[in-house]
């Protein structure tokens, strides 16, 4: 009777063990742009709130970390500290930004364009739209490519 449980547990792992590590995926891949989507929303914020240029700076260095910095402009000051996203192996980060950056106007417009973060493992991918008429941030859904 235990040998009989042991297997059929086994079998339930078996079956179950893929969709928990695309489930896992799908999750890492939300987060992500989660964050993402909260800095941009922050700067669209202050631009509007203060009645000055913001702009959201996308930067890779190694160890795929995303650094995301928000300054005020012209004069390219920081605004609070820089938001740091550990990214794993299989998650790929990429923008259509200009020199990957991205600015809000106190108007509520941007130079507009996108996030995507891809997950190669799995072929999955979230992409985050910035409007250059309004400045809206939407995350859309995960795709598959």
């Amino acid at each position: 009777e235990m040998m009989t449980v042991l297997v059929i547990i086994g079998i339930i792992t078996a079956v179950t063990l893929p969709y928990f590590f695309s489930f896992y995926a799908g999750q890492e891949l939300k987060t992500s742009a989660r964050i993402v989507t909260s800095v941009l929303r922050t700067a669209k914020s202050y631009a509007a709130a203060q009645n000055i240029d913001y702009q959201v700076d996308f930067n890779i260095p190694q160890n795929n970390k995303l650094n995301m910095t928000i300054y005020k402009e012209p004069a390219h000051t920081q605004v609070g500290k820089t938001e740091k996203l550990q990214l794993s192996s299989s998650v790929i980060f990429s923008t259509t930004f200009t020199s990957d950056k991205v600015t809000f106007t106190p108007q509520g417009t941007s130079n507009g364009g996108a996030v995507t973060i891809k997950n190669t493992g799995k072929s999955k991918k979230i992409d985050i739209n910035v409007s250059s008429v309004t400045g809206r941030v939407k995350i859309g859904d995960i795709e598959s490519y």
